[in-house]
């Protein structure tokens, strides 16, 4: 009886010690097609190439906003003023280079460029958990972005509307 007791005790310990199967990360993420990758990553912000001449740029401020790993939607209007999603448009001219958004510098060749603020739409997240292999508690985030637009009528322009975008685990947040 008493080696019935240490084998009961052993088989629900290595019970206990199994993986669990269930996702963690990317949640929602893992039946989705992705899109669109980031092509840069720095802080809090991503930045998501549309094409030669436009990109969308990603702040969010997964603190505030309460993010984890499981899948959340925001509306565009609840951003709070730590987090933004920008469409950016620019003129490439002879010579000159796209912006940079991950520097504070301006070049003389930088090409002009104008950015509008989301004004609607649905950007879901999930964040990763930390990951150990990498300093200052930095994680990854997947995103998408659904029926989202980007009013440009107050410079003539129309309205940019992006239906859906999904970016997985774009590097460091």
């Amino acid at each position: 009886m008493k080696y019935f007791g240490w084998i009961f005790t052993l088989v629900i310990a290595m019970a206990s010690c199994t993986k669990d199967k269930s996702p963690r990360y990317p949640d929602c993420f893992a039946e989705m097609e992705e899109t669109h990758s980031a092509y840069i990553s720095f802080g809090g912000g991503q930045v998501i190439s549309l094409s030669d001449t436009s990109a969308l740029t990603f702040y969010i401020d997964h603190e505030g906003l309460n993010l984890n790993e499981g899948c959340k939607a925001i509306l565009a209007s609840d951003l709070n003023e730590f987090s933004s999603v920008k469409y950016h448009e620019w003129k490439l001219y002879p010579d000159s280079v796209p912006p940079d958004f991950s520097s504070d510098l301006i070049f003389p060749n930088t090409s002009s460029s104008r950015f509008w603020n989301i004004t609607s739409g649905t950007i879901t997240s999930s964040v990763s958990p930390p990951d150990k292999d990498l300093p200052h508690d930095w994680r990854q985030i997947s995103l998408q972005l659904t029926n989202a637009q980007f009013d440009r009528s107050q410079d003539g322009l129309p309205t940019v509307t992006i239906n859906n975008l999904v970016v997985k685990d774009a590097n460091t947040f």
